[in-house]
């Protein structure tokens, strides 16, 4: 590749701050907001014109898992806290879930009802603590939280540096429309999904692929009609959504007569601007292509029109954090306790699965003011399609943000927090460990 020579500049200090969150995601929002509940100043720092990241950007209205394969719930503290402010509005549409009198319940009609809504997990044996969300609701309820909390949130802001001192970041650079400046910080969250600030700090990290995603709704659509059929005639139903054109199902959304598909893509390099652009154009046609189909084949889908397609694409994997400890196969399977356990995690299926998260699998190697938060936690691949999931993201965020104000307060780096406190402090704050 040809290179260039970049002039020397000086670089503007756009402002300074106790802690500084490097992505507004599900994983950034429930660190600062942690951060700034503690009575600290912090920035926020998101690439995007929204929070959410793909909760909202990439339309995953779904948020699951709040609660294990046995129906006992496992994600509490902002996770929760969020979903409970949606579901709870005075304004209907925001956000819906199984009550806890439902959850984990075998009664066949609500766990009919309740599989249109994606909360029976995916042996369809019980309801399980699921949460469904309209994306621009959930966009102004991050705002809101974090505004209320004190947070500056600074979007339309990408990172892309950072300014070191050793084995201390000073800051961090960011390109903007207002050009090319600097934040300086005590403290760093990198919830950047990629581990970007991870990365340029000099952190060990891995590579991984997955699948990438872009989801669509598609409206007009007479949902009790594609139900019915759906329950009526099962397995015509699943060979007409085999096909290259069609997704592997839909759900309903918030809003009236709309559905929500997902569109896979294989494995691609998710940090090469050539992959992403070609994911982007490819499924972008897969999905023009696969409302014609629908129209066509699939009953209740007669009228039915693509209405929205996420603006963010569904990147799983990139970036794995090479950290203090780590989350593994092993430790999963093996039902491993941590002493410095700070959330759990697990998936909602017929298996009793929930498993601890140690508070090492967000510390980098050799970097003292920054801790991880989100998809890219130190772990390997079995474990991180766990980790990925936004409930999780949103545990490993508070407890990011939460360790992040104590570094600031007691003045000592990640790796010599007093674990204990933190644990204390995040039990106080609901989160369930």
């Amino acid at each position: 590749m040809n290179t260039i020579v970049e002039e020397r500049r000086e670089i503007a200090v756009y402002d300074t701050t106790d802690v500084l969150v490097v992505g507004g995601g599900v994983a950034g929002f429930a660190a600062a907001l942690a951060a700034a509940r503690s009575g600290l100043s912090v920035i926020l720092v998101e690439r995007y014109g929204w929070l959410g990241g793909l909760a909202t950007g990439g339309m995953v209205s779904v948020i699951e898992p709040y609660c294990n394969g046995a129906g006992r719930q496992i994600v509490g503290g902002i996770a929760y806290e969020f979903a409970q402010r949606l579901c709870k509005s005075e304004t209907p549409g925001r956000g819906y879930m199984p009550s806890m009198d439902e959850v984990n319940s075998s009664d066949p009609e609500k766990i009919e009802y309740w599989r249109s809504w994606a909360s029976v997990g995916w042996n369809d044996k019980a309801v399980r603590l699921n949460v469904n969300i309209h994306p621009e609701y959930a966009k102004y309820e991050f705002n809101t939280m974090l505004k209320e909390a004190g947070v500056k949130i600074l979007l339309h802001a990408w990172a892309s540096n950072v300014v070191m001192d050793g084995n201390t970041i000073k800051g961090v650079i960011f390109e903007s429309k207002s050009g090319r400046m600097a934040i300086m910080a005590k403290v760093i969250v990198d919830a950047s999904g990629d581990g970007d600030v991870m990365s340029w700090s000099g952190s060990p990290f891995v590579e991984d692929k997955r699948g990438a995603g872009l989801v669509f709704w598609v409206g007009n659509v007479d949902i009790e009609n594609a139900l019915n059929n759906q329950r009526e005639n099962p397995d015509e139903f699943k060979k007409i959504m085999k096909t290259p054109h069609a997704s592997l199902y839909f759900m309903r959304t918030m809003v009236d007569s709309v559905v929500w598909f997902n569109n896979w893509l294989g494995q691609i390099n998710e940090l090469d601007v050539d992959a992403l652009s070609n994911a982007e154009i490819e499924m972008r046609e897969k999905i023009v292509s696969a409302v014609d189909y629908y129209r066509e084949n699939l009953p209740g889908f007669k009228n039915a029109q693509l209405v929205k397609v996420a603006p963010q694409l569904g990147v799983r994997l990139s970036r794995i954090l090479c950290g203090k400890d780590k989350v593994t196969k092993e430790t999963i399977r093996g039902g491993k306790e941590f002493s410095d356990v700070i959330g759990l995690a697990g998936l909602d299926t017929e298996n009793d699965i929930s498993f601890e998260i140690p508070y090492g699998s967000l510390i980098p190697q050799n970097v003292d003011n920054l801790i991880t938060a989100g998809r890219f936690i130190s772990s390997d691949h079995y474990a991180q399609e766990y980790l990925r999931l936004i409930p999780c993201c949103m545990v490993t965020g508070e407890a990011a943000g939460t360790a992040a104000a104590q570094s600031v307060k007691t003045k000592k780096v990640f790796a010599q927090l007093d674990v204990p406190a933190l644990q204390k402090e995040l039990k106080k704050n609901g989160v369930i460990l």
